[in-house]
């Protein structure tokens, strides 16, 4: 399979930097250098690209570094701004001039006149540019927050090995996949978790029958009280401790959806400015890093998670969906194109079109005749050349979710290698945030609906041409409108 890790020498210089600012925390000290600090972590930041499960634990960086500016409580989280910081050195002030500094000002008259005596030019000088913006504390220290001291030590932790440790990206094979729902009620929770093997038929991994487990429970007084979004975001990470603890996650890949949007954002961004909700997010990053497993969380809509039972688990109902013996499977159809969800998209796309003979391109099609390749030879010297088809050709893509990425990938290149070709991408909104940035990268206008296959499907035409002029911001809502 394809794995990453990282050199031996960046490995223990890493295991140096964390293990440095560990011995100057159990010494007492909580003035920190702000400068070393900024460039520590930037070496973390670069060396941690290949181990997603430490980022969450570079919080105590971040909220360190920052510590400085105010507006901040003792934990170095921002509070609201009709509160203070009772914690900061610099408070309310520092605030201002934070804010300020984002509008490239600074309130401190005498150090704005230093600084703009230091750094002023001809062409500033002439204009008045005297303002700068503050980007570091004046005495070169900020305040180490609570929480750097438990982020050093769960980062010694995972990097205790000798040797780095080797993540597996792409597994040449994969032996038993879990495909799980979880949702949470006002009053109760519910999930419900079964196994996938090469053999296509659904069976847990420790017992010689079929089985869909479930869990369904009610929050306690206190718990009842906690936002939606962190009961939802709870009863994912507990459901999917519960798998792990017995044995089921090991070396496997595990699909967990939600109706919860805000807990797959968190899960993908690696943290959230909530303090619970991050402590979630690192929980499910042991998870991969302790079992060796891939979690997915997954966004779906609310309307199939009611379908799938999961809804009606969280509430006590256990005689709907998959509790009553319907497969799995026709609940978790990342594997499905736009045009297999709802086949009319087809036609209706060939109308505004006016192509009846446009079909979305083959998986194989998106390495070739997707770059404008219609054919080749070899050359007197056995090399092959490509032959290249006519510009002006109309591509339709339609990949489902879970291979959405790849395709966007060879559709980066393929606008690169041929300019004069046109795209329009059609993708279910499902694992969106794998796909997301290089959507945007091709995107000239979009539309999104719902439709009976539940998701809302994203429709996309793009060209890279500059001569027509699909790039203003009125597009948009003009084509939604007019295809609406």
């Amino acid at each position: 399979g394809v794995c990453v890790t990282t050199s031996e020498e960046k490995w223990n210089k890493l295991k140096g930097i964390l293990t440095k600012w560990m011995t100057r925390l159990q010494a007492d000290e909580t003035r920190l250098s702000h400068k070393e600090l900024m460039s520590d972590r930037g070496f973390l930041v670069y060396v941690t690209q290949a181990f997603p499960a430490m980022v969450p634990y570079l919080k105590g960086f971040h909220l360190t570094i920052e510590m400085w500016r105010g507006g901040r409580d003792a934990e170095g989280w921002k509070v609201d701004d009709d509160a203070s910081s009772i914690a900061s050195d610099q408070s309310l002030g520092s605030l201002d001039d934070t804010r300020a500094g984002s509008h490239g000002l600074n309130l401190d008259r005498e150090a704005t006149c230093l600084i703009g005596q230091a750094d002023e030019g001809p062409e500033d000088a002439r204009y008045g540019h005297a303002m700068s913006v503050e980007r570091a504390p004046r005495d070169g220290f900020t305040m180490a927050v609570p929480r750097l001291k438990t982020d050093l030590q769960a980062l010694i932790k995972l990097s205790a090995a000798e040797l780095p440790a080797l993540r597996v990206v792409r597994p040449s094979k994969i032996f038993l996949v879990y495909y799980g729902f979880g949702d949470a009620a006002g009053k109760g929770f519910g999930s419900t978790v079964t196994s996938y093997d090469g053999k296509k038929c659904f069976r847990d991994a420790h017992a010689d029958s079929n089985v869909v487990r479930y869990r369904v429970g009610v929050w306690t007084a206190e718990e009842e009280k906690e936002s939606s979004n962190f009961k939802e975001f709870t009863n994912l990470v507990e459901t999917a401790e519960e798998e792990a603890e017995q044995g089921r996650l090991r070396d496997c890949e595990f699909f967990l959806c939600t109706d919860n949007s805000t807990a797959e954002s968190c899960f993908y961004r690696g943290s959230s400015k909530s303090r619970k909700l991050h402590e979630l997010v690192v929980r499910l990053r042991v998870l991969e890093m302790r079992y060796g497993v891939t979690i997915h969380l997954v966004h779906v809509a609310g309307t199939r998670m009611i379908a799938q039972g999961t809804d009606g688990c969280s509430r006590g109902f256990l005689m709907e969906g998959v509790l009553r013996g319907e497969n799995m499977l026709t609940f978790v159809d990342l594997g499905k194109s736009a045009m297999e969800r709802h086949p009319p998209l087809l036609n209706w796309i060939r109308g505004w079109t006016q192509q009846q003979n446009l079909n979305p391109l083959t998986p194989e099609e998106w390495y070739r005749e997707a770059h404008g390749i219609t054919g080749g030879k070899e050359d007197r010297h056995g090399v092959w050349i490509p032959t290249h088809g006519p510009g002006g050709k109309l591509f339709l893509w339609a990949p489902p979710a879970a291979a959405a990425d790849a395709a966007l990938e060879e559709l980066l290149k393929a606008r690169h290698k041929r300019t004069d070709t046109y795209h329009v991408i059609t993708i279910p909104r499902l694992m969106a945030p794998r796909w997301r940035k290089l959507f945007n990268k091709h995107v000239r206008t979009s539309v999104g609906w719902c439709r009976p296959p539940v998701h809302p499907l994203l429709a996309l035409a793009t060209q890279a041409s500059p001569e027509i002029g699909w790039n203003g911001p009125d597009v948009a809502p003009c084509a939604r409108n007019g295809w609406r």
